[in-house]
């Protein structure tokens, strides 16, 4: 009998913790997208080495989050926090309007910041949580939903910014420069792509600012070279015309030439027809 009891009043401790710990309402943070404008989204070899979403220094962040409601018959939503591995957070209040949500419905709430390179370092990348503080529209218990991370995120500097856009234009040149034929253009060819070595060089250092003077060098040395390809190729079409013109014209100086001793020989030829034959 004792036994017994025991195992009764057991089941009713965990019965009585089941029912304090389970919450009365209940959400889902269905998904959450990152807004553009980004400075880059996707995988990153060059500094992370991973997938990330990334915002330039000073930018306006935009995270869109979709919650769901699993309570009958709603809940009130009245807050949504971003907090970063780092403890920067940045919170959505809404408790003086809390949000309500029917059962089984959705709503989008957005977080909006300013990326801070200051607050969020680019020298590595940041994992976060989203977190969704609710309450049912029964009573004032508070609790939360929250989402682990997708895409790291990451802060760039402005210098950042700037050295990867002229590294991709430095990318997309370079590959031309062995189709040069004077050798006043391989010559600065070769130039700029000493250039872009130093440039990446810098990158690899995280020196973004020697970083974008090289690329920059390299990029003008490029423009140089296609301007002394066209200026030969130029001179090269003039000369190739003047040829053309002058042999056009010889060739009609010819046929003029040509025509007119025709007409000659027919004009004698008239005329010894038509001379009066002497008595």
């Amino acid at each position: 009998m004792r036994k017994m009891l025991v195992i009764l009043f057991g089941f009713l401790v965990a019965t009585l913790i089941s029912m304090s710990t389970i919450s009365p309402a209940q959400a889902a943070v269905e998904e959450f997208s990152w807004q553009p404008p980004y400075a880059y989204r996707g995988y990153e070899s060059q500094f992370y080495s991973t997938y990330i979403v990334g915002y330039e220094d000073g930018a306006t962040v935009n995270l869109k989050v979709l919650v769901q409601s699993g309570s009958s018959p709603n809940i009130n939503v009245t807050s949504i926090s971003l907090v970063f591995d780092n403890g920067f957070n940045v919170t959505s209040d809404l408790q003086t309007s809390p949000v309500k949500i029917d059962y089984n419905q959705y709503h989008s709430f957005d977080v909006s910041f300013t990326a801070d390179v200051t607050k969020l370092s680019n020298l590595r990348v940041h994992a976060y949580t989203i977190y969704v503080n609710y309450n049912d529209t029964g009573g004032p218990d508070t609790y939360y939903a929250y989402s682990s991370w997708d895409y790291p995120f990451v802060v760039f500097s402005a210098s950042q910014v700037d050295a990867i856009e002229l590294k991709r234009e430095y990318d997309a040149t370079s590959t031309s420069w062995y189709n040069f034929e004077t050798a006043e253009a391989k010559s600065l060819a070769r130039q700029a792509s000493v250039e872009g070595s130093l440039a990446y060089n810098y990158l690899y250092q995280w020196d973004f600012a020697n970083a974008k003077t090289h690329f920059q060098n390299a990029l003008d040395l490029y423009n140089q070279t296609f301007e002394a390809e066209h200026e030969r190729g130029s001179k090269l079409e003039d000369a190739q015309m003047n040829y053309y013109n002058a042999a056009v014209t010889q060739a009609y100086a010819w046929l003029l030439t040509g025509v007119g001793v025709i007409l000659i020989g027919i004009g004698a030829i008239i005329y010894a027809v038509k001379k009066p034959k002497a008595t």
